[in-house]
This record gives C-alpha cells, structure tokens and sequence, in this order.
C-alpha cells in the first residue's frame, strides 16, 4: 500500500476505528493465519467487532468497533 487511512470516532458509546489502504486487498476466501487470528483475538477479548469490507481489489477496508464503558 502507498496510503493508509486511519479514522477514530465515538458514535454512540462505541470507539469505531475505520482503517483503509490502496493496497491489494484480501479476497473474501482467505485463510487467517497467526497474525489475523490473534489480532482478532485481542480485539474480541476487549468486547470489539472487526468487519472486513467486500474484496473489491481496490486496497483493504476494515471498521474495528469497541464499546464503551459508561462513567
């Protein structure tokens, strides 16, 4: 990828971080290997959402949700 895009935002007491490259993607079929796996690991352990976006073979795009705790 040449460029990233990284977004945080609080929407209705979630952190939702939006991330996107102009990378190669990732076809909809792919295994995940260590690094995913335990990416998604860590972010489920902390109550969070990771939704890929459809391949569309124009870079990566993938939103990460955690929710927040109520003070």
């Amino acid at each position: 990828a040449q460029k990233v895009l990284i977004k945080f935002e609080i929407i209705y007491n979630a952190l939702i971080i939006n991330y996107s490259d102009d990378g190669i993607g990732m076809k909809n079929n792919a295994h995940k290997k260590n690094g995913l796996r335990n990416t998604e690991n860590r972010i489920f352990s902390h109550n969070g959402t990771l939704n890929f976006e459809p391949f569309t073979g124009n870079g990566l795009k993938l939103k990460i949700s955690f929710p927040l705790k109520n003070s």
